[in-house]
């Protein structure tokens, strides 16, 4: 605040500009023009849980300007010097799946609300009577009004509000200017249960309640679409949905200030203890390796979203499957199911954490690789990387995957011709791409990944033709009942679906600055150390945009091989790993630093030793 003494001084300040402005001649007249008024939109980018990415606005003339989306969602954009109405653009992933989702705004706009989720998205469907994003695309929307933006929001509205009023979201809420935190309520609480698929080519939407399934159609097309989504169960998904992200409030404090023994009353009270599975591990063993990690002190869960949820009963478990991510990762986002186990005297649900209930690890991504040849060192190339296996004692053999871009296989079981066959090599339990047809553990490994036999190798057309997004893809695990040449008697086991949520970037299109570059040590240097043991100090640079996802370590010598893996924070360009004296003499082997970007794409760059 400024007092009476100050503002006199100021005054007297002025005076003395003004007279020596007028003893300079000219007119005499000068004029204090004030700033121009600031011009912004902001408001929250939101599906489920914030999205990581970036906005982009559109004007009426097609100039565009992109902002960066904040950690907790929102977003701000000067539209100052813009022509109106806007059309914005919200690209990211929010809760494990790649999003592309717009929203609209007009003069009247500016300076106030505008959030972008997959509801405004709709929205701007129906005004444009198209898929919203060949909307933008196309960047016609000089016509957008105030009242059309109002007649799209009130429509789909009255469309869900049952469902918006058993989430205590009031009729009065404007789903595209309100104000909203993305923070599971209000607003926030109809993005978690509401899911919007859109078909591209028929112009239609689904708009599903994931508590009942109900759903209904949205013809963009139209402006006449009026079914109403059904609530049923609604209420009591909310309150589930509390409790589960209460559930992993509470398991958070169990690592608040150390790690927990094995045998804690808090921990174990977390867990469906007997029905517990994670990558075909139990609970004791996957506790075993959760609390042995200095790095889980403080955890912290984000980006939790709900999948899907069924609500327990007097004659059933309710069950949810959940994503999340680790602390201030953006990556990887992990499967995760929950048991609700009802209470008959309370009639309430106590829902414990369950694992991801797969038999199996299955874990894939989009990968680009800068020294993925060792007689080419400069070499970059780009697929789809598997981190697939099985624990000691599993019996499973081989793996048949299938989905865009894989390709027609000779190997494998009766009716698994089509797909990217995988053999268990039983070194680690981990499987391989194979060339078919399939010939037990010592086929020889698919000759488009001579490299790496955990990463298939895409030509950059082959990329170009891939989808865009949410890439739907599922692996077949097998029994070959001891008899790799004998198909017949070969038994299916169990599938699994996942989903890459972007293809990767062509390699043709990247260069050394894409790449968490090694800067120190040299492969020379690196040599001696594998030779003798000791601290092995790696640095390396990280483009912007990309977080460091882990630094391995792998070492040969004479009779075999072992590695070192490091995982890093997401801003670390360098880390210190101890090297073991080798059984043998060490002959060579690899540095590989891997940094991933807010799509999970991975970038690898292999330093190849010597």
């Amino acid at each position: 605040m400024y007092d009476k003494q100050t503002l006199g001084y100021a005054a007297g300040v002025l005076g003395l500009v003004m007279l020596v402005a007028g003893c300079g001649g000219g007119d005499g007249g000068g004029t204090n023009n004030p700033p121009p008024a600031a011009q912004i939109l902001s408001g929250t980018a939101a599906a489920g849980a914030p999205i990581i990415g970036r906005v982009i606005l559109k004007d009426s003339a097609g100039v565009t300007r992109t902002v960066q989306i904040d950690a907790n969602g929102s977003y701000t954009v000067d539209v100052a010097g813009l022509t109106a109405p806007f059309v914005l653009r919200a690209e990211g992933v929010a809760g494990g799946r790649s999003y592309v989702v717009h929203s609209a705004a007009t003069t009247a706009d500016i300076n106030g609300t505008i959030n972008i989720t997959p509801l405004t998205d709709l929205i701007v469907a129906n005004i444009a009577r198209q898929v919203a994003a060949n909307y933008f695309d196309s960047g016609n929307f000089s016509s957008v009004s105030a009242s059309e933006l109002n007649a799209a929001e009130n429509t789909l509205q009255e469309r869900l509000q049952a469902v918006l009023t058993d989430l205590g979201v009031a009729a009065s809420i404007d789903l595209l200017r309100s104000a909203f935190s993305a923070d599971h309520t209000g607003l926030d609480a109809a993005l978690d249960m509401l899911r919007v698929s859109v078909d591209t080519t028929t112009n239609t939407a689904l708009i599903t309640n994931v508590i009942n399934n109900a759903n209904i159609t949205d013809d963009l097309t139209l402006s006449s679409d009026s079914s109403l989504l059904d609530s049923t169960g609604t209420a009591s998904g909310l309150s589930d949905w509390e409790a589960i992200r209460a559930r992993f409030a509470s398991f958070e404090a169990a690592f608040a200030t150390g790690l927990p023994a094995a045998n804690d009353p808090l921990l174990l009270a977390q867990f469906d203890q007997a029905g517990f599975l994670h990558d075909g591990r139990d609970l004791a063993d996957s506790l075993g390796e959760i609390i042995s990690d200095p790095g889980n002190v403080g955890l912290r869960f984000t980006s939790l979203s709900l999948v899907n949820l069924t609500h327990a009963s007097a004659t059933q478990n309710g069950r949810a499957v959940v994503v999340f991510s680790v602390g201030d990762r953006r990556f990887p986002y992990i499967d995760w199911t929950m048991t609700g186990i009802y209470d008959n005297t309370t009639g309430g649900t106590n829902w414990l954490h369950a694992g991801n209930q797969r038999i199996v690890e299955v874990y894939a991504e989009s990968r680009s690789i800068l020294g993925f040849n060792s007689s080419n060192r400069t070499e970059i190339q780009s697929g789809i990387s598997f981190d697939i296996g099985q624990h000691a004692g599993a019996t499973l053999d081989y793996a048949v995957m299938t989905g865009p871009g894989l390709p027609a296989s000779s190997g494998g079981a009766s009716g698994a011709s089509a797909g990217l066959l995988l053999v268990a090599r039983g070194l680690g339990n981990e499987f391989d791409v194979a060339s078919p047809p399939y010939a037990g553990a010592s086929t020889p490994t698919h000759p488009r990944a001579a490299d790496d036999g955990r990463m298939y190798i895409w030509q950059d057309g082959e990329i170009a033709a891939l989808p865009s997004e949410n890439l739907a893809y599922s692996v077949t695990f097998y029994d070959d009942n001891g008899t790799p040449s004998n198909l017949a008697d070969d038994s299916a086991i169990v599938t699994y679906p996942f989903t890459l949520l972007k293809p990767p970037l062509p390699a043709g299109s990247l260069s050394a600055a894409n790449f968490p570059v090694i800067t120190a040590p040299t492969a020379a240097d690196a040599l001696s150390i594998y030779a003798t043991g000791g601290p092995l100090t790696v640095t390396w640079n990280l483009p912007a945009g990309l977080e460091t996802d882990e630094f391995d370590s792998l070492r040969l010598y004479n009779g075999g091989f072992d590695n070192v893996d490091s995982e890093v924070s997401p801003t670390a360009t360098g880390t210190t790993v101890q090297i073991t004296p080798p059984p043998g003499t060490a002959t060579g082997g690899w540095l590989t630093v891997t940094a991933a970007d807010t799509t999970s794409r991975a970038y690898s760059y292999r330093l190849h030793v010597p």
